[in-house]
C-alpha cells in the first residue's frame, strides 16, 4: 500500500485536494463535497503506481462491467469527495448512466474507518424486520424530538378511517371519525393502476363499516395496514376506502380536505414502488425488480490493510439517483429527465408529497425519509439532499414572490406526471393551491394566479417534446397550464427572479367552478387582456411542432401548444387548435399545399388571403419583455393567437413565442392596441 498521497484520488480525503490548482477540480459549496473530474484510464494508472484507492475503484468499476467494453475510455467520471461528513461517491458523466452512483463504505459490524470511508449499514432486505424498523425509528426520534417545524397540533381525524386493530386481527374496519376521539393515522400514497378490485361506494358503505377481511385487501393495502401495525398506530387512510368513489359530492367535499389529510397525518407512507394496488412494495415481499434494478445495491466487496489493526472489510454499492437523490439536469431532450418510479409518475401523488408533514418513501432501492427539516436515506448518502420546489418547504414560505416560483416549479413537474382522468388535472393539485392560497390572498383561476398573472401567462411546451393526443372534455381555458396534456416549462431560471416588463394589461379573468370544490374543476373561463396585437400569417412548420409566423420581413417562430387546425369564417382562414370536438383541416398539410403553391411560381410571400387559396391567419399579442446581457437587450413574449373553434369571434392560444430586440421592430410597426377576449 502506498503511503503518499494519490494525485489521482487524494486518497478519498477532502483536505488533500488544492481546489483551483486545475481544471478537474472543482468545490460544491451547497452540498459540502471536492467534485474531482477522471477516467478510467487514470485510475488504473494510479493503481499501478500503487494507490490501493485507485485500485479499488477500478475493480469495482470492472466487475461490473458497469462501463461496458466499448467506449469507456470516454466516460466521464465524478469522484465526490465528502467536506466533513459522508463517504466517497463516484458519479458518471455520460446521460446513460447519469442516473447511478457509486457509494464507498465499511462494513458496519467492525464499525472501522479505512482513510476517509466510515461504516455504514447495509440496505435491509425485509423492511418489517428489526434492522428495516431501526432506520424509520430512528428517523421517529430525530423529528419528533428535534424539530420544531415538524411539531402537530391538530390531531383531528378524517373525515374516515380505517381502524386496522393490532398485529394478529384478520379484518378492518370503516369508521367515521365524529364517533373517535382525536389521535394519530397513518396516509398511504399509492398508484391506484387499473380500477381497484375494493373501493367505498354508497351500496358497499355499511359492510365496510361492519369489517372488510384482510384476505379481501390488495397488496398495498396489506403492506401498509402491517408497517402502521408496527409502528403503533392503529387508524389508516386510504383515498379509495375513505371517500366514497361514486358520490361526485363526498368526492369533491374531501378533495378540498387533502391539504389537512397530509399534513395532519402523523406519517404518510409512499409506496414509490408499486406500479399497482395489487402489487407489494415491502421487502421480502416485493417481487424481485427486472434485472438492471437488481444490479442496483449489488456489493463488491475486499478486505483491505490497515495502518492501526487488522484488516477493514471495503465495500462498495451501485445505487440509483432517484427517490431522495433525484436532480434535474439541463437536457434538450426531455426524455433524459425520467421520473422512474412509479409514484412519481402519478399526477395525484405529487401533492401527497408536498402537503406530507412526514414521508417515508419505500422504492425498490431504499428507504427515505423526507419532513420539514431533514432528508435521510438508508444508505446514508447526502447527493442532491435539495428541496425539490426550492430551499423552503410550503408551510414555511412567507413572501408571495416565493410562494409563485414555488407554485411555477411545482406546475412543471406536475406536468409530466400521468392522470387515469383527464379531468382531474386541477382537482389532484387543488389541495397545494389550497395551502398557496391561504399565504398569498391571490384569487385563482384555471391554475393560474390573478396576483401573478403576468407572469403566470408565460408558460410554453419544452422545446424538444412532442404534443399529446387532445383531451377528449374541456380541462380548461387555453391560456392556462392545464388545456394542454404534457410537459410545460415556466423557465425559472427566469420567470419570477429576472425583471419583467409587462406590455399588456389582463383587465379580467374568471372561471366557473363546482360549488364545494372552487379551486377544482372549471366548466368555462374566459380572460379578456389588452395590448399590443398584431396580425400574421403562419409560414412554415419545423421540428417537434414549431411553427413560424410572418410579418413583413420578419419570423416569429413558437412551439404550438396542441396540434392546430384551420377555422374558417367566411373569407378569413385562421388557425386554432385541434380538438376532439373540433377537427378541421391539418395546419401542417395547409402549409405543405401553400407551399407547393410558392414554389411552383406563385408569390413568394402570400401576405393577403385570397378565396380558394387562403394564408393562414393568426394573431400575436406582446405580453412583456425580460432584459438580458449588460447591454439593455430584452427578450419579447408574444402570445400566439388563434379564432376559437367553438366560438369564433373569440381568441384561443396557441402557442407562445420569443423575439430579441434586434428583430422585433418589424412586427411593432404592425401593432396596434387592442382589447381581446381569449377562452
Amino acid at each position: 500500500m502506498s503511503h503518499e498521497h494519490c494525485p489521482c484520488c487524494f486518497n478519498f480525503d477532502a483536505e488533500l485536494v488544492a481546489p483551483g490548482s486545475n481544471n478537474d477540480v472543482r468545490v460544491d459549496s451547497k452540498e459540502l463535497v471536492v467534485l474531482v473530474l477522471r477516467d478510467i484510464i487514470q485510475f488504473e494508472s494510479a493503481a499501478i503506481s500503487g494507490c490501493d484507492c485507485c485500485a479499488f475503484i477500478v475493480k469495482a468499476l470492472t466487475s461490473s462491467d458497469l462501463l461496458g467494453i466499448e467506449n469507456q475510455m470516454g466516460i466521464q467520471l465524478y469522484l465526490r469527495l465528502p467536506i466533513g461528513h459522508g463517504n466517497p461517491e463516484i458519479l458518471f458523466g455520460d446521460p446513460e448512466r447519469s442516473q447511478m452512483f457509486l457509494q464507498f463504505y465499511t462494513d458496519y459490524a467492525q464499525g472501522e474507518t479505512w482513510k476517509r470511508v466510515k461504516p455504514l449499514p447495509d440496505i435491509c432486505d425485509d423492511h418489517l424486520s428489526r434492522e428495516g424498523l431501526s432506520f424509520v425509528n430512528a428517523c421517529f426520534y430525530n423529528c419528533i424530538n428535534d424539530h420544531k417545524l415538524c411539531k402537530q397540533d391538530n390531531s383531528t381525524l378524517p373525515t374516515r378511517v380505517l381502524d386496522i386493530g393490532s398485529a394478529g386481527d384478520d379484518k378492518i374496519c370503516l369508521v367515521k371519525s365524529e364517533v373517535l376521539k382525536p389521535g394519530k393515522y397513518v396516509a398511504l400514497s399509492y398508484c391506484w393502476g387499473r380500477n381497484p378490485s375494493i373501493k367505498a361506494l354508497t351500496e358497499n358503505l355499511e359492510n365496510m363499516k361492519a369489517g372488510i377481511a384482510l384476505q379481501e385487501l390488495p397488496a398495498a393495502y396489506t403492506d401498509a395496514i402491517a408497517l402502521t401495525r408496527e409502528l403503533g398506530v392503529r387508524y389508516l387512510w386510504i383515498d379509495a376506502l375513505c371517500i366514497i368513489q361514486d358520490s361526485e359530492a363526498d368526492w369533491e367535499r374531501e378533495c378540498t380536505r387533502m391539504a389537512d389529510t397530509y399534513a395532519n397525518a402523523f406519517l404518510t407512507i409512499a409506496a414509490s414502488s408499486s406500479t399497482s394496488v395489487t402489487s407489494h412494495f415491502l421487502r421480502p415481499q416485493l417481487k424481485p425488480p427486472p434485472r438492471a434494478a437488481q444490479d442496483m445495491c449489488a456489493i463488491y466487496s475486499e478486505s483491505m490493510r490497515s495502518e492501526r489493526g487488522p484488516p477493514i472489510l471495503l465495500k462498495v454499492r451501485l445505487m440509483q439517483a432517484t427517490g431522495a437523490h433525484w436532480k434535474w439536469k439541463p437536457s434538450h431532450r426531455t426524455d433524459q429527465q425520467p421520473l422512474v418510479e412509479p409514484l412519481t409518475q402519478r399526477g395525484w401523488t405529487l401533492q401527497e408529497k408536498v402537503l406530507s408533514t412526514r414521508l417515508l418513501s419505500i422504492s425498490a432501492m431504499e428507504m427515505a425519509w423526507t419532513c420539514k427539516e431533514a432528508i435521510f436515506c438508508e444508505c446514508g448518502s447526502r447527493l442532491n439532499h435539495q428541496r425539490e420546489f426550492g430551499g423552503t418547504p410550503l408551510s414555511q414560505i412567507s413572501r408571495h414572490s416565493e410562494a409563485f416560483n414555488f407554485w411555477h416549479k411545482v406546475i412543471e413537474n406536475y406536468s409530466k406526471r400521468n392522470l387515469t382522468q383527464a379531468g382531474d388535472k386541477l382537482p389532484a393539485i387543488s389541495a397545494i393551491a389550497a395551502i398557496v392560497q391561504k399565504k398569498i390572498g391571490s384569487d385563482y383561476v384555471a391554475g393560474l394566479w390573478t396576483d401573478n398573472i403576468d407572469l403566470d401567462l408565460l408558460w410554453r411546451r419544452p422545446s424538444a417534446s412532442r404534443i399529446q393526443a387532445a383531451n377528449s372534455s374541456y380541462i380548461a381555458p387555453s391560456f392556462s397550464w392545464a388545456s394542454i396534456t404534457g410537459e410545460v416549462d415556466y423557465l425559472c431560471f427566469r420567470n419570477g427572479k429576472w425583471p419583467y416588463e409587462k406590455a399588456a394589461t389582463v383587465l379580467e379573468v374568471k372561471a366557473v367552478t363546482g360549488p364545494e370544490a372552487p379551486l377544482g374543476r372549471v366548466t368555462s373561463s374566459k380572460m379578456i387582456i389588452n395590448g399590443p396585437l398584431a396580425m400574421g400569417y403562419l409560414e412554415s412548420r419545423g421540428p417537434y411542432d414549431w411553427y413560424a409566423v410572418r410579418f413583413g420581413r420578419a419570423l416569429l417562430w413558437f412551439s404550438a401548444d396542441t396540434g392546430l387546425s384551420t377555422i374558417v369564417n367566411g373569407s378569413e382562414v385562421s388557425v386554432c387548435r385541434r380538438s376532439c370536438e373540433y377537427k378541421g383541416s391539418d395546419v401542417a398539410e395547409e402549409l405543405r399545399r401553400l407551399n407547393r403553391k410558392r414554389s411552383s411560381g406563385d408569390t413568394h410571400h402570400l401576405t393577403e388571403p385570397t378565396t380558394g387559396n387562403s394564408a393562414i391567419r393568426c394573431w400575436v399579442l406582446r405580453l412583456g419583455a425580460f432584459p438580458f446581457g449588460d447591454k439593455g437587450h430584452r427578450d419579447h413574449e408574444w402570445l400566439v393567437l388563434g379564432r376559437s373553434a367553438t366560438q369564433p369571434e373569440l381568441f384561443e392560444r396557441v402557442g407562445l413565442g420569443s423575439l430579441k430586440d434586434s428583430q422585433e421592430a418589424e412586427v411593432f410597426e404592425l401593432e396596434t392596441i387592442t382589447t381581446v377576449t381569449i377562452v
